[in-house]
């Protein structure tokens, strides 16, 4: 009876985190379809693909900033004992906060030395700096609270997510108090850093900083940007492979291609809400790993891609016959030639992305540098030769480029795990592998 009470209180407090946790992506996903309604209604479609950029250019930027010392988190917590893990991760924010301080001051000292004539030009750049640094400590607060295990503020430090929440009643202030004539893509690009700096406030209030004074070591500080150096060329080919994507989109296509792609993932994004549900079990995997548990990391990867898919496929389905002609009609289509061609290939990558990212994923956190930067490079580079190619044939053949290297990049990830890793395996026990 009381293995029954016991079984039953730990699965109503998941059950409370999990519920929590998707209620914020949730909301937050309705707020960035409402948020994509209003700035297709204030925006050409031109002016539209250069605030796309805008953001692509700062994530991009804010990830070579980093050092890769966002991604050194997970690692870092995974392999350190039981008793210095709390220690770890109480320092995890200190490296960030140095290099966001750095980048921010570099950046507009030298700004405040270009001529007049090129700071109108590029009005935006101290502006963007700021962007940029909350981008930095947004990735760093998203790790932390993953290992944490707090579901609910973890996926509100989604990229995107938390800011919506913020951005949105902002854009509508501007939609019903300033003239359509007035609407200015400044105005909402400094809307889009004022939500992103109160994302960042949100998180820091939540962190734990008491134990920072107590547990700081130099040893562990340079053993973050160590670790963060070995996974720089990894991050930067796959947290910055979208934006890596959306700038040669820009340079090959025009900024209305990249307007009908930047809506087109921001209309599938609820499909893979799923990985949402997962974030937790990457961190798990990994731990089971590093402490020899192959058995526990093998069962715990095979459940999360079967959950992962099946999701997946309902919700995909769903969309198909009933989600895409509401949300055609919510969202003004006509000014964006070709998105619904667009959404359908994107389908494909977003169903075998269900069963391939927890592999991904797994390798990364595992610490297996070389292998997972050598598969994120090829499918990057490959992808921007394609669009080259087919640069020709607009948007079906930027769409087509992005399809095959995402297809390239989750199918090699998952393969190269399960056989040379042995997980997910289904019928034998795995064993361990030295790269």
């Amino acid at each position: 009876m009381n293995f029954l009470n016991n079984f039953l209180e730990k699965y109503n407090h998941a059950l409370q985190r999990l519920s929590l946790a998707l209620s914020i992506r949730g909301l937050g996903l309705v707020f960035s379809i409402t948020v994509t309604f209003l700035l297709i209604d204030i925006l050409d479609a031109r002016n539209l693909g250069i605030f796309y950029f805008i953001i692509s250019l700062a994530r991009m930027t804010s990830i070579i900033a980093s050092l890769g010392i966002f991604a050194a988190i997970i690692p870092e917590f995974s392999k350190a004992p039981i008793e210095k893990k709390e220690a770890i991760l109480s320092q995890s924010i200190i490296p960030c906060l140095l290099i966001s301080l750095v980048f921010f001051l570099l950046i507009n000292s030298i700004f405040f030395f270009f001529p007049d004539s090129i700071n109108e030009t590029f009005w935006y750049v101290p502006f963007f700096s700021i962007l940029v640094v909350t981008y930095l400590i947004q990735f760093n607060l998203y790790n932390y609270f993953n290992c944490k295990q707090k579901l609910g503020l973890t996926s509100f430090m989604l990229e995107g997510n938390g800011r919506n929440f913020f951005f949105l009643p902002l854009v509508l202030i501007v939609y019903f108090n300033i003239e359509p004539s007035n609407y200015d893509i400044r105005i909402l690009v400094n809307l889009l850093i004022i939500s992103s700096v109160f994302t960042v406030i949100v998180g820091l209030i939540n962190y734990d900083f008491r134990g920072l004074k107590k547990n700081f070591s130099l040893k562990t500080y340079f053993s973050f940007h160590k670790t963060g150096i070995k996974f720089l060329p990894s991050v930067l080919v796959s947290s910055g492979a979208p934006s890596i994507y959306e700038i040669y989109i820009n340079l090959f296509f025009g900024p209305v291609t990249l307007a009908v792609f930047g809506v087109a993932n921001r209309v599938l994004a609820p499909l893979m809400i799923h990985n949402d549900l997962l974030v937790l079990n990457y961190a798990k995997a990994s731990s089971f790993y590093s402490n020899n548990q192959f058995q526990l990391a093998n069962d715990l990867h095979k459940r999360s891609v079967a959950f992962s898919f099946s999701i997946a496929l309902l919700l995909m389905t769903l969309f198909y016959f009933i989600g895409l002609n509401l949300i055609s009609e919510f969202i003004n289509f006509n000014k964006l030639p070709n998105i619904k061609e667009v959404i359908f290939i994107f389908f494909i990558s977003s169903l075998v992305q269900s069963v391939c990212n927890f592999s991904l994923h797994f390798l990364r956190n595992i610490g297996d540098y070389f292998s997972i930067t050598l598969i994120e490079a090829i499918s990057v580079i490959g992808t921007v030769i394609l669009m080259y190619i087919f640069s020709d044939f607009g948007i079906i053949g930027a769409a087509i480029a992005i399809l095959s290297g995402r297809l390239f990049m989750q199918l090699s990830g998952f393969i190269y795990a399960k056989y040379f890793y042995k997980i997910p395996m289904v019928l034998a026990k795995p064993q361990k592998f030295n790269p």
